[in-house]
């Protein structure tokens, strides 16, 4: 089995087999992620895709080791003739995980909104991010339908203006925690009508 996020959930019992086929369908059509469209289509939540990219990279991480030929380090009798050391190294592999402490699901667009071209949240996402890179990680902000033709997020170091397509913010540096609280300015794509639609962002982390 290939160790795709796909196989990953299915093998884990969060979506079903028929509903994988039908994501990597409109997958093919839309260019979207396919953690993207499984949550669009109502398959999976977003913790169910962050912990299955999670196990992808554990199973991916196991399946190398054993490749790598890795086994117990014997210790030899303490009446053996003494040999050259051998420096062993290990790489420690750069993680970022994102835990969500507040995160808007709906955005409600007014005839107001409508008639100004744009819809105001204040506070739509709130999150911590850990990592261990000292290099820092990247925000990835990925759409979700098409209600917005641009997006201004404001509470990072300095406000970040994205297109329809989304984008990634890099937050260089080292630093083990990092507290967010988002607000978010969407200017409403022609044609946009009132309504209450689902929101139209997905956020997630990647490790420098």
């Amino acid at each position: 089995m290939k160790f795709t996020l796909g196989n990953v959930l299915v093998a884990h019992g969060d979506i079903t087999r028929q509903q994988l086929e039908d994501a990597l369908i409109r997958q093919a059509g839309s260019g979207y992620r396919l953690g993207v469209e499984l949550i669009i289509a109502g398959h999976a939540s977003r913790q169910q895709i962050d912990e299955g990219l999670l196990r992808q990279r554990k199973v991916i991480a196991y399946a190398l080791a054993v490749s790598a030929g890795f086994s117990a380090l014997v210790h030899p009798p303490a009446w053996a003739k003494p040999v050259a050391a051998i420096a062993v190294s290990a790489t420690v592999v750069a993680r970022a995980s994102l835990r969500s402490e507040h995160q808007e699901t709906l955005i409600t667009v007014t005839e107001g909104d409508v008639a100004s071209g744009y819809v105001e949240v204040a506070v739509g996402s709130r999150f911590v991010v850990q990592t261990n890179s000292r290099a820092g990680y990247l925000l990835e902000f990925f759409p979700v339908g098409h209600l917005f033709g641009t997006v201004s997020v404001v509470g990072l170091a300095q406000t970040v203006q994205l297109a329809s397509e989304g984008g990634v913010v890099a937050q260089r540096g080292p630093m083990a925690l990092g507290h967010y609280e988002l607000g978010y300015r969407f200017a409403l794509q022609p044609g946009v009508n009132a309504g209450i639609y689902p929101w139209p962002l997905h956020l997630s982390v990647r490790a420098l």
